[in-house]
């Protein structure tokens, strides 16, 4: 995914991997916010972060 790797490239100063990087693509894509997770990887991102269901 092009937009996965432009946004690794881009936000280097934050701890996302590239899966990270897929998953926030893929998220805003399909209009998701709130991100199951158990880090604060994706608060710079202005995700919402679950941390239980």
């Amino acid at each position: 995914m092009k937009g996965s790797w432009e946004l690794y490239k881009q936000r280097a100063e934050i701890n996302l991997s590239f899966t990270d990087c897929s998953t926030a693509v893929l998220a805003r894509t399909h209009g998701v916010s709130d991100i199951f997770t158990y880090d604060d990887d994706f608060s710079p991102l202005r995700f919402h972060g679950l941390k239980s269901v």
